[in-house]
């Protein structure tokens, strides 16, 4: 059977449809046509030159004129002559906000046909000048040493070219100041500019009233796990103190520093404050309690290697924390267990207990290590401290033979460190100091101490480039060398030394010709960066530097090459290529790094 047209969903449509539609279509057509010129027309911008102004001033004036589309879409002369009255009252506010306030702007409308360009031709005049500034402060804060040293800075003095911009910048760190010293009911009593145009002289009047400065009331702790003792001592403000906001930041960025939270809000409630005092919120969320972490990764100095760990961030209510680390590689594999102690500054301050067990293998020493510390690490300001007892057992296995050794060695170090920027530093300066050493006469198979001493400056070259420059010395005095473990024999050579040359084969020799590590150690490094972003840069780079046996004669050994390096947010990957120029092949070495700089 045939379908029934009539019924179905696309039904046909009638010859008189189309024939109504076409002539829709035209009309629409040339209404359209008809239209664009004056869409095209309205859509125009007027071009603007100013004549007597120049750099900051001319940039400013055209900046602030907002008819431009208005002046070119204009038809009528009434319309017209409004929006270049508009477009010169613009120019003139823009110059008064600069001093000039006797400023003559003459207009030049262009003849119909002619392209859309307004000239407006400016003698702006002499500037009105400062005659007298009266800054007035009462109230309890009158003699506060910030009020006092903001009338001394107060940027328009007399002479001075009357800009309102500073003038209102001036008047907002007034403000700000008081807000952050605690002076809440503060207030801005007179503010005046008296300008007498016709001297062209203007006298400022400032009259600020302090009220009393409010002090912190109740701190408000809200939190869900940490003794409250404990958490006191992060804080460095107390009822009774006088408000300062920079308090606030630095004990917010003492809990940061702490890894046990997640959020921190401080806030003072000022809806709540009493007649002389301000109550403070502090409103802390926990971070997890466990951080697990695995990784593989890959470096010329020790190959492919594995890390497996675990964090504890907290053990318990008094803010103690525990950590583990297995570090697996051909050449070095170590495992640590670390128990950390919050001490009377938390924030700076920590007592670390800890397990270490070192493998250290290569074709001539084989060395291992176990041994367990407890290490007070504190901080102030720039500069980081240590001391530590170390008890450890060394065996080593050289060309056959075994020596053993157990070591008490106290230790302490010192390093301090100053950069401008943390990330990606173009001015920095480092400097470290370790000592460590053991005596026969407690516990220890042999007396030894050793000393090392690292520092990397960084100069800023252009207007991105950098000049690095790395420096390392050791030494250790010991009779019986052979007892010592690898880490703490010196060694040159690798990613981070001489490059070049292989991981640690800068060193003496035995009779054997096997590698035993000596007990001194220099090293320099001068390098240069070239930066095409401020994220990745070549680099060209000269280092020098070996171990040897104080006594024996120094013969350093030189590595040259170039490089690229990429700024990343965790460090530096620098991807290098050196030449072993003292030896007599001079062999090629690709050296793959990620490290920060300081």
């Amino acid at each position: 059977m045939a379908p029934n047209l009539q019924s179905s969903a696309a039904k046909l449509i009638p010859y008189e449809f189309f024939k109504m539609s076409r002539s829709f279509l035209l009309l629409l057509l040339a209404g359209f046509v008809w239209l664009t010129p004056s869409i095209a027309h309205c859509q125009k911008v007027a071009e603007i030159e100013i004549t007597g102004l120049q750099g900051e001033l001319l940039q400013q004036a055209t900046a602030n004129i907002t008819v431009n589309r208005e002046l070119a879409a204009a038809t009528s002369p009434r319309t017209l002559d409004r929006r270049v009255r508009q477009a010169v009252t613009q120019i003139d506010n823009a110059l008064k906000v600069n001093g000039y306030y006797s400023a003559i702007i003459t207009p030049h409308i262009p003849e119909q046909g002619e392209k859309h360009i307004f000239r407006f031709d400016v003698v702006k005049g002499e500037p009105v000048r400062i005659r007298g500034v009266r800054l007035e402060i009462t109230g309890d804060g009158a003699d506060f040493s910030e009020f006092q040293n903001w009338k001394k800075a107060f940027p328009l003095q007399p002479g001075n070219i009357l800009v309102d911009t500073r003038y209102e910048e001036a008047l907002t760190e007034l403000q700000r100041t008081a807000r952050k010293y605690g002076f809440f009911d503060s207030r801005v009593n007179t503010r005046e500019i008296l300008i007498d145009q016709s001297a062209l002289k203007a006298d400022i009047h400032i009259k600020f009233e302090t009220g009393s400065r409010f002090r912190y009331g109740e701190i408000r702790l809200d939190q869900d796990y940490f003794d409250t003792d404990f958490l006191q001592r992060f804080f460095n403000i107390e009822p009774g103190q006088s408000f300062n906001n920079d308090d606030l930041q630095v004990l917010h960025q003492r809990f940061s520093t702490s890894d046990y939270f997640s959020s921190i809000r401080l806030s003072p409630l000022l809806d709540e404050r009493s007649a002389d005092a301000v109550p403070v919120s502090i409103e802390l969320e926990r971070r997890k309690r466990d951080r697990y972490f695995a990784g593989i990764g890959y470096s010329t100095d020790l190959g492919v290697r594995g890390k497996l760990g675990m964090d504890r961030r907290y053990v318990n209510s008094r803010g103690h924390s525990f950590s583990s680390l297995l570090d697996y590689a051909d050449l070095k594999r170590q495992v640590m267990i670390a128990y950390k102690i919050p001490l009377s500054r938390p924030y700076t301050e920590n007592l670390i207990l800890s397990y270490r067990y070192s493998d250290r293998r290569d074709e001539d020493l084989k060395s291992r290590v176990n041994g367990i510390d407890a290490t007070k690490v504190w901080k102030r300001g720039l500069h980081d401290w240590q001391y530590g007892l170390w008890f450890f057992t060394a065996d080593n296995e050289l060309d056959g033979e075994q020596s053993e050794g157990k070591f008490l060695a106290p230790s302490a170090g010192w390093s301090y460190a100053r950069a401008d920027n943390i990330l990606f530093p173009r001015k920095a300066w480092q400097l470290g100091v370790n000592f460590v050493g053991a005596s026969e006469s407690i516990v220890s198979t042999e007396s030894f101490l050793q000393a090392r001493l690292n520092t990397t400056l960084i100069f800023p070259t252009f207007e991105y480039d950098r000049l690095l420059l790395r420096g390392q010395l050791g030494r250790t005095f010991i009779e019986n060398f052979s007892v010592l473990p690898k880490q703490l024999r010196f060694y040159a050579g690798g990613d981070n030394s001489v490059r070049g040359y292989e991981y640690q084969s800068l060193a003496p020799y035995n009779k054997n010709g096997s590698l035993v590590g000596g007990d001194s150690l220099i090293f320099g490094s001068v390098e240069y960066e070239h930066y095409f972003r401020r994220e990745i840069a070549a680099a060209v780079f000269w280092d020098t530097g070996n171990a040897f046996f104080a006594g024996d004669a120094i013969n350093l050994e030189h590595g040259a090459g170039v490089g690229l390096h990429l700024n990343l947010p965790f460090g530096v990957f620098r991807f290098d290529v050196a030449n072993a120029l003292s030896k007599p092949d001079r062999p090629w070495r690709l050296h793959i790094t990620l490290r920060p700089d300081l």
